[in-house]
């Protein structure tokens, strides 16, 4: 009789080993699903109906009115979302540049709107209009606006001597002789449209920009205009799914939200409800002319140290900056 002799103790550590992988979620440094990330809200969006409690004029706090208008703000809030955090990292904030936490937060009856100095100082200095995440960071670290023919939008600034808290760092954005900016001191920009084909390459630009810490944001863009959003992590599923960690100004909440990466049937890549959470974005829908599409990533690549050496440009930089020249024309306000 054959006898097999078998160590149970071994079972439990055979059985752990033979369990499926889980890859953990990938967040840029100092943030987690608990902490670390930025949400900074519209006081527009907080008076909204049906939003639970609303701030209707008889309940606005006097200082709801100081407040500097934001409605279409949203390319602001993401930037200012990903300037605070890298001013975290950063540390050594030079006298006078706006810093953290506002002091509207704590006052009682704001529920977190605009709750960070770097937000509500760019409110202060642009005109309420749809701009780009690059106007916000350019404008912090350069001061100065970039030429409406690369970055179009309906705000600019009301002052132009404002701005530029960073110079010292040396991060220019500069014209190139065929009047297209470069901006690979301070971001990388990369643009994307219906192409079934590019969902990979769209991934790895993602995991390749959170990877290395990037500050990163994403534009969204539908038949009626467009929307910017806070990118902050990615979670890549053993059954395929791609999953991204996000704030938006606009969603009458504070809090990190997960959405699924997912490409509909005119090739356009969307945000999709996950884990019995409810869908955030309609689908975009281009024969209907509804919901949204994810048309640009936009990475903040200055590094955390004083003294790290500018970058070379990545080959998805310079892919990106060949697209946003060939996509500058059909750029649509971030509003």
């Amino acid at each position: 009789m054959l006898k097999i002799y078998t160590n149970t103790a071994a079972i439990p550590a055979l059985l752990f080993f033979c369990l499926p992988a889980v890859a953990a979620p990938v967040f840029i440094e100092g943030v987690s699903e608990t902490g670390g990330w930025y949400d900074v809200n519209k006081k527009t969006k907080w008076s909204d109906w049906p939003q639970p409690n609303a701030l209707s004029p008889a309940r606005r706090p006097w200082q709801w009115i100081d407040l500097p208008a934001d409605n279409a703000m949203c390319w602001a809030a993401a930037g200012a979302n990903t300037l605070q955090w890298w001013q975290d990292r950063y540390g050594n904030v030079p006298a006078g540049t706006p810093n953290g936490t506002a002091e509207t937060t704590s006052i009682n009856g704001l529920q977190n709107i605009a709750q960070l100095e770097i937000f509500q100082t760019i409110c202060n200095h642009w005109i309420d209009g749809g701009s780009h995440v690059e106007q916000a960071w350019n404008w912090w670290f350069n001061g100065g606006s970039l030429h409406s023919t690369s970055f179009p939008g309906s705000t600019k600034l009301s002052d132009e001597n404002s701005g530029g808290y960073w110079k010292d760092l040396g991060r220019t954005v500069t014209l190139r002789e065929d009047a297209s900016y470069d901006t690979s001191k301070l971001c990388e920009t990369y643009a994307f449209w219906a192409d079934s084909s590019k969902e990979t390459e769209f991934k790895n630009v993602i995991k390749s920009y959170i990877d290395n810490d990037y500050g990163t944001a994403l534009s969204l863009t539908g038949p009626v205009g467009g929307h910017a959003i806070t990118l902050w992590g990615y979670e890549e599923r053993a059954d395929g799914q791609f999953i991204l960690f996000l704030t938006d100004s606009d969603d009458h909440a504070h809090g990190l939200f997960k959405q699924a990466l997912s490409m509909n049937d005119e090739g356009y890549l969307c945000l999709s409800s996950i884990d019995g959470k409810a869908q955030k974005y309609d689908a975009f829908n281009a024969t209907a002319g509804t919901g949204l599409y994810i048309s640009e990533i936009q990475a903040l690549t200055v590094p955390f140290n004083a003294a790290a050496p500018i970058p070379e440009p990545s080959a998805f930089g310079l892919f990106a900056g060949t697209l946003a020249l060939l996509s500058a024309l059909r750029r649509r306000k971030r509003t």
